[in-house]
């Protein structure tokens, strides 16, 4: 290479030799990498860049990408409460406040780390509820002391066929089978239906263990219409996929070519349940703010088209008398008075010998209109506002949504408002059904940097809202034969939990699907089961002590939040 220039208050150029002309395998690469203009751009590219990417400091003493510890001398506070104390550190995180007044940088630090883990470096993570502690159910024994086998799943629901990964032992086969059928068996009597229902009359599979990757928790697969729950931590969302798969199912019933809530405008109870759990109607002052700064808009444009139709001509060719005739009608226009623009357009005939122009004319006739009717609203109209559900959702995506557009989409928008409501319609604890229905909770900043926790799913007002509007699609549903009604006898006897893990047939695994028709079984092949251990399932089966320990006598709205 060519000596160049050492100063660093100068630009200096490098360019390869002969040689490394000749040799392409020879570049300036290294050279560009060096290339240093002055000594504000070393600070700016080398200095800054170093200081930015912590180099050279300890692990555990950086601070997370995108926050800033910083000091608060006093001097000035952003707090609306003005409720810092001077000489203590505070974070931030892209521009925001979300926590001050820390003792020393080393709690601030500490607290920015650990506040880092929980959403996430780029706070992006996935979402994904804590296992259940405990799987609690009270409701009847539909068993009657027995376990399920697959072709109970097959007699009773009327599933095309089943499936179990390769990594369940025969005890954790046995114990997703039974809660399993629990489940669904409680989800058909929350809603009122036959039991072939739950399998949408044969159409639907379902699978334990298997078809699942990463950190899902369950899924449905529209293509092969099968439900995947997995091992662990599918306990608690069958609710929340049965219904996607139900959603699917509509979807081909009234052509919606897709999921029915992907294009709800196929079946009008279906639209009402998307706009209940979108919208909430307004507050009177929500609605009397809104209709003051609607009327406010109406006159300012009203008024921004006066000069050009009339006003300019008024003061360039009228006298006192016009200009005072002229306010006149302008605050009698605003005003909302009708007839109005015929007496401007006849005034200034009067002035200039012309008339308003029609097109002038008909817009300011428009506004007229307008205004007459802002006048005449004697109450505001009250219109529609998101919702609560919708506004949480929207926050938790800010944290939890890689890619944009999932916790607000309408398909898990309804698929977590059904889950909350099979948890009301339940007589009591369902956990394998309806575990997570309310654990979508988060805690986030608000535009004021304040820490607040949000919650995924309905609550309140919404929530009965909501619910009732299911209530109409179900009833609709067995109107038009896509559901039926429930004909069956109750059982008698109450199991309060699941039975204890106990030995178990070696043939568990394949009876599963041996009875499913030949063509149905391309889709599922038997896997061995691991030999036989106890199961994890099992073990987090709630004891009766404890459930009767855990329930409130004015218990009124189930909650099974789960931290994050």
């Amino acid at each position: 290479m060519k000596n160049w220039n050492r100063d660093l208050s100068r630009a200096y150029y490098a360019s390869p030799t002969e040689k490394g002309r000749d040799n392409t395998a020879i570049t300036d690469k290294l050279a560009k990498a060096l290339f240093i203009r002055s000594v504000r751009d070393f600070e700016y590219r080398i200095t800054d860049k170093a200081k930015k990417m912590q180099f050279g400091v300890a692990k555990d003493d950086k601070v997370p990408r995108g926050f800033e510890i910083r000091y608060n001398e006093g001097n000035n506070s952003w707090s609306k409460n003005n409720d810092w104390k001077p000489a203590t550190w505070f974070v931030s995180k892209n521009r925001q406040i979300i926590e001050k007044n820390f003792d020393t940088r080393a709690d601030a630090l500490k607290w920015a780390q650990d506040f880092s883990k929980q959403q996430g470096i780029n706070g992006k993570q996935r979402f994904v509820p804590k296992q259940l502690d405990h799987i609690r159910r009270d409701g009847p024994d539909y068993r009657r002391g027995k376990d399920a086998s697959g072709q109970d799943y097959l007699d009773t629901f009327g599933f095309k066929g089943g499936e179990f990964g390769n990594w369940m032992s025969q005890n954790d086969r046995r114990a997703s089978l039974n809660m399993g059928f629990d489940g669904l068996k409680d989800l058909a009597d929350a809603l009122q239906v036959s039991d072939k229902d739950i399998s949408y009359q044969g159409a639907l599979s379902i699978a334990f263990g298997a078809r699942g990757s990463g950190n899902a928790m369950a899924h449905y697969e529209p293509l092969r219409q099968v439900i995947n729950l997995t091992k662990m931590r599918g306990a608690g969302s069958l609710a929340h996929e049965w219904w996607h798969g139900l959603d699917d199912f509509m979807g081909q019933k009234f052509g919606a070519k897709g999921l029915l809530s992907e294009n709800p405008s196929k079946h009008p109870l279906m639209k009402k349940l998307v706009d209940t759990i979108r919208y909430k109607p307004e507050t009177l002052e929500q609605a009397t703010e809104r209709t003051n700064k609607e009327t406010a808009r109406h006159r300012r444009n009203a008024e921004s088209w006066l000069p050009s139709a009339i006003g300019n001509s008024i003061e360039r060719s009228g006298n006192e008398n016009a200009a005072v005739t002229y306010e006149s009608l302008k605050t009698a226009f605003l005003a909302g008075e009708v007839g109005i623009v015929e007496k401007m357009s006849a005034l200034k005939k009067e002035i200039t010998g012309r008339v308003i122009p029609k097109e002038e004319r008909d817009r300011l006739e428009i506004f007229e209109s307008i205004l007459h009717d802002d006048a005449q609203r004697s109450e505001p109209v009250i219109g529609k506002v998101a919702s609560d559900y919708l506004t949480a959702a929207k926050k938790i995506g800010e944290v939890y949504d890689k890619d944009g557009g999932y916790w607000d989409s309408d398909v898990e928008l309804t698929a977590r408002a059904f889950a909350t409501y099979v948890v009301d319609k339940l007589p009591g604890d369902s956990d394998y059904l309806v575990g997570h229905a309310e654990s979508g909770i988060a805690i986030v900043p608000d535009k004021e940097g304040n820490m607040e926790i949000v919650r995924a799913y309905p609550t309140g007002n919404e929530r009965i809202a909501i619910n009732a509007v299911f209530d109409e699609l179900v009833d609709e549903l067995k109107r038009e034969g896509i559901l039926t009604h429930d004909d069956r006898p109750q059982p008698e006897a109450v199991q309060e939990v699941p039975q204890d893990i106990r030995d178990v047939p070696q043939d568990f695994g394949a009876d599963f699907w041996q009875y499913a028709p030949i063509e149905q079984l391309s889709l599922f092949s038997a896997s061995p089961a691991k030999e036989d251990k106890p199961s994890v399932l099992g073990q987090i089966a709630a004891s009766k002590a404890e459930i009767k320990e855990s329930k409130a006598p004015d218990k009124q709205v189930k909650s099974h939040d789960q931290e994050l």
